[in-house]
């Protein structure tokens, strides 16, 4: 394929003549006319050639009676140096440029000059030569049928050069007759027939792209020079668009550059690029790996295409493709690359799917706000966590979905009725801003790929496990306990309740210390002292919603002290909290327990007219008041918790109704004094 470029491309110096058919200023698409594009002058189209426009336009001849004549080039030489270069797609055998001494075909001076014979199947013999004192010489090699050929000769006037595409292909040695230096003038003709010829003499059926005239002998060079600068492309390239991406495949789309032909190289984009050689055999393969290695990267495809699937690929792994476009054959070591600008673009193949999910989930830690737990990780490379309400369906993660977590329940990202609370290679998770006596699960999803970029893929399946958070502890405490009711073994007594749900109330001797509850343990609890639940030195008396207290079975004459602990929860779900900050503590003394059995064998050991010594028997008390009446026996008794002082010196003690406490003590006898002679006195001894 050819491209259109402008003349000062190639070598300008000795150029007399330029004619490109793919350039609008050489040939418009119509007329007989094929400018030079070197100087003024142009060469004449004879049977109207056919034009084919596009990107790289040419002109078609015929082989039977098509060709084109340049105008006469005689006054641009001095000597018999020249060179004759030509862009041809030859379909055929036949002459493909001839060198004429007058206007008419095979007038008076005519030799072909590039020529291709014995055409077989896709090759034939390309011959080059010029005339010489003996005869017509030249120098062949063979050419591939049906493709853009660049074909070359020079002549120092000495020794002739023929080249096929940059090459040089053969050299002879011989002098060159000029027909410009006996007597003819100098035209050139492409496609017409040629008597003096090298095998075959017809008219040509070829593709007519450029042919170049130089009074001068090109270098071998010069010669490549011009062939890469027209065989190569300069356009590359363009709008590679990615799509079918999987993990382990991808297709490349993009709009084609001027080339016939565009080699694809596959690459890790951690490496960087590497430029195929010209005239170099690669072989493509679309499976990466198996095709020809370029640097770091393997060509997955060649030959006129605009798309390409490659396969073979690592998951989750990033690649660029490098097109170059080319002209010329890379099977036939021909191809020209353009290099100086490429299409480059870079895509990741997606993540694999994890197979294995993880497993051995276990709570480490659990409150009234906050959950912590830990696990065994599957094959993901990272794993998202999904916290939801246990009421709430599982709701899956959608893969190339960029997700934000936030350990804060309800801070991350939105999945279902849940929130995304941990990304990442993690395996534990600490989650707070809970709601109180709540049932959550936590959904695990292994992963690979990256979150941040989209390219996430998701396993199936989740390692799911699912908690209640405990109760929240009271704010406040139970307040202001009274007893109402106390004896020698029951205390009774009501409060003001706290905030809390519930309360345990603890019976302990106020000698023991204040022992207490733990969170999530269950309690029993029992009003008769020694029954319920033991915390500390004491027990539990009282679990219950109400405000009231009440213990039996206490000592008598004891001190005793309640603790009132307020909870959330269900002691006997393992489900309480306690508010151990603020309790409720209040300690009171049991009463002593009434005698049993009073005093007895009361005796009068010594009677005096102002004295009297007495003697008893106890009872089971472990004290006595002995009270004493001279008017009649003692009317009223002693009270409770009263405290009465004793005299042996009657009228002196205590009052009680119409006695006095003559004595108050734990012996059995004493001497009452300050009596009246000839008086009756009252005796009553009780027991306390």
């Amino acid at each position: 394929m050819l491209v259109n470029r402008a003349q000062s491309a190639i070598v300008t110096n000795g150029l007399v003549a330029h004619y490109d058919a793919s350039n609008p200023s050489s040939y418009s698409g119509t007329g007989n006319r094929l400018n030079n594009l070197q100087r003024a002058g142009f060469a004449t189209l004879y049977n109207s050639p056919n034009y084919t426009g596009g990107s790289n336009p040419y002109l078609s001849f015929n082989g039977i009676n098509q060709y084109f004549y340049t105008e006469n080039l005689t006054s641009n030489f001095s000597s018999n140096a020249v060179s004759l270069m030509l862009w041809v797609y030859p379909t055929d055998g036949g002459v493909l440029v001839s060198e004429q001494g007058t206007t008419t075909i095979d007038g008076s001076w005519y030799d072909s000059q590039i020529e291709i014979v014995n055409v077989t199947g896709s090759t034939g013999t390309l011959k080059v030569g010029t005339w010489s004192y003996t005869g017509l010489q030249g120098v062949s090699t063979t050419i591939t049928m049906n493709q853009w050929n660049y074909i070359g000769l020079t002549h120092t006037g000495s020794q002739l050069k023929g080249y096929l595409n940059g090459v040089n292909f053969g050299t002879l040695n011989f002098n060159r007759m000029s027909p410009y230096f006996h007597g003819a003038q100098l035209y050139y003709t492409f496609a017409s027939k040629c008597n003096t010829n090298m095998g075959d003499g017809t008219y040509s059926n070829a593709r007519f792209g450029q042919f170049s005239v130089y009074n001068t002998v090109l270098t071998n060079a010069e010669v490549l020079q011009n062939y890469e600068t027209v065989a190569s492309p300069n356009n590359s390239a363009t709008n590679l668009v990615f799509s079918n991406v999987t993990s382990s495949s991808l297709t490349g789309n993009w709009t084609n550059g001027n080339g016939a032909g565009r080699l694809v190289v596959c690459r890790p984009s951690t490496a960087s690029v590497s430029y195929p050689n010209n005239f170099t055999n690669y072989t493509a393969n679309s499976n990466y790996g198996n095709g020809s290695a370029i640097g770091a990267g393997f060509v997955v495809g060649s030959g006129n295409i605009s798309n390409l699937t490659i396969s073979n690929l690592q998951a989750n792994t990033n690649y660029c493709i490098d097109i170059f476009e080319y002209n010329g054959s890379i099977s036939g070591s021909n191809a020209l690359f353009l290099t100086t600008s490429f299409l480059t673009g870079c895509n990741a193949t997606l993540a694999s799917v994890p197979s294995t999910v993880a497993t051995g989930f276990n709570t480490t830690a659990i409150g009234s706000s906050s959950w912590s737990a830990n696990w065994t990780i599957g094959n993901g490379t990272n794993r998202i966590v999904i916290c939801r309400p246990s009421v709430a369906t599982q709701t899956a993660p959608s893969n190339f979905s960029n997700y934000n977590a936030n350990a804060a329940y309800g801070s991350g990202t939105t999945i279902g009725s849940g929130y995304v609370v941990g990304t990442g290679a993690i395996n534990s998770i600490a989650i707070t801003n809970l709601s109180a006596n709540t049932n959550y699960c936590l959904d695990i999803y292994e992963f690979n790929g990256s979150l941040v970029s989209s390219t996430a893929v998701f396993g199936n399946t989740a390692l799911s496990a699912c908690n209640t958070t405990f109760f929240s502890i009271p704010v406040t405490g139970a307040s202001n306990l009274t007893f109402n009711a106390v004896n020698d073994s029951t205390l009774i007594g009501n409060f003001t309740s706290g905030a809390g749900s519930g309360r345990l109330i603890v019976c302990r001797p106020s000698a023991a210390l204040l022992s207490i509850p733990q969170n999530n343990f269950v309690y029993s609890a029992s009003t008769m002292y020694g029954q319920g639940s033991k915390i500390g030195e004491g027990f539990v008396v009282g679990l219950s919603n109400d405000n009231n207290v009440s213990v039996s079975g206490l000592s008598a004459n004891t001190n005793y002290c309640i603790d009132i602990f307020e909870y959330n929860g269900i002691v006997s779900e393992t489900s309480a909290v306690f508010n151990t900050s603020s309790v409720l503590t209040s300690c009171q003394k049991t009463s002593m327990v009434y005698p049993f059995t009073g005093a007895s064998a009361f005796t009068v050991t010594q009677n005096n007219p102002t004295s009297l010594a007495v003697s008893w028997t106890n009872g089971d008390g472990n004290g006595r008041i002995v009270m004493v009446s001279t008017t009649a026996a003692p009317n009223n008794l002693p009270v409770d918790a009263n405290n009465y002082t004793a005299s042996n010196s009657f009228g002196d003690g205590s009052s009680i109704g119409n006695a006095y406490v003559v004595y108050n003590n734990n012996g059995n006898s004493f001497t009452l004094n300050n009596l009246e002679p000839n008086t009756q006195y009252y005796f009553s001894i009780i027991e306390y």
